[in-house]
């Protein structure tokens, strides 16, 4: 049998086993909270240089492109910025020759020599000025300024820090639907569409031959597509979309009936919906060819 002396020796041992460990173990998380808040303040006041690539300034990660903070659980993490939607958007419209500046697509280049260009500049730049009206849409004549004025109008909410997306409607449908069999792959590509701040869709439902509507026309996947993105985006207020597209809201009609209502009512009332009928003298990349040919 173990004395008295030999008991409280064990357990004076065991509390001081219990209570160093303790202290180290606090020490330990002590050491461990200032490293993290160190490492995160170093990180975030950090000074990117991604507006060198793409001509973005962001205030929020200071050009980084992603931020330091401690989630919920008390983990230290990396998080994207906002503005890499944005980024990724500039990215796009470069690559697809839309513009490798958007300066070139701008209001103030936007030439507005006759009436019908007058009017389709002033509602431009009404719709940038009209919080009631979240939806632009311009459809019709080939040629006639629809990507410019879409553009511009994309480049000033980005002025203001808003995230965007530039869909190429023909390139992107066709991602999206080579996907429909994979979940977590069509999520990826879809979500961004419904949720970024400003979605730009460029030629919407463009197929081929629009004239043939019938016969060679969007899909039954384009159009459950289509109306999956924007009544997503007619339900939140505060999404801004715009859309250009070579038909006219009668003729998104015929493809379906629900996508084109849905249009006209967050246009205002066809308020910020603008339509121009097939006239060839309107195609100004037409007669810019034109016209240099006639003067060789």
């Amino acid at each position: 049998m173990k004395s008295f002396m030999e008991l409280l020796a064990e357990q004076l041992k065991r509390l001081k086993a219990k209570y160093g460990l303790k202290a180290n173990k606090e020490k330990s998380a002590d050491f461990k909270r200032d490293s993290e808040k160190r490492i995160l303040e170093n990180f975030n006041n950090r000074i990117g240089d991604l507006d060198k690539y793409d001509h973005h300034e962001c205030l929020v990660c200071k050009n980084r492109g992603s931020f330091m903070k401690i989630d919920e659980k008390g983990y230290l993490v990396n998080v994207p910025c906002k503005c890499m939607e944005t980024r990724k958007m500039l990215r796009k419209l470069k690559k697809s020759g839309l513009s490798t500046n958007l300066q070139k697509l701008s209001f103030n280049s936007f030439l507005a020599e006759e009436p019908w260009q007058e009017a389709l500049k002033k509602a431009a730049l009404n719709f940038t000025q009209d919080d009631q009206c979240p939806w632009f849409f311009i459809g019709g004549q080939s040629g006639c300024g629809k990507t410019h004025l879409c553009t511009a109008i994309t480049a000033y909410y980005l002025g203001l820090g808003k995230s965007a997306h530039y869909m190429l409607w023909r390139d992107e449908i066709t991602k999206i639907k080579s996907a429909v069999t994979d979940f977590s792959e069509y999520t990826r590509l879809v979500d961004p569409l419904k949720k970024v701040d400003v979605l730009y869709i460029d030629d919407l439902f463009k197929t081929g031959n629009i004239a043939k509507i019938d016969s060679s026309g969007p899909t039954v996947a384009d159009v459950n597509i289509a109306f999956e993105v924007l009544n997503s985006r007619y339900i939140d207020e505060n999404l801004i979309t715009i859309i250009s597209s070579e038909l006219v809201l009668k003729d998104i009609a015929k493809i379906d009936d629900a996508v084109a209502g849905r249009i006209a009512e967050k246009t205002g009332s066809e308020k910020y919906c603008l339509n121009l009928p097939k006239d060839s003298s309107k195609n100004y990349r037409y007669k810019n060819r034109r016209g240099s040919k006639d003067s060789k």
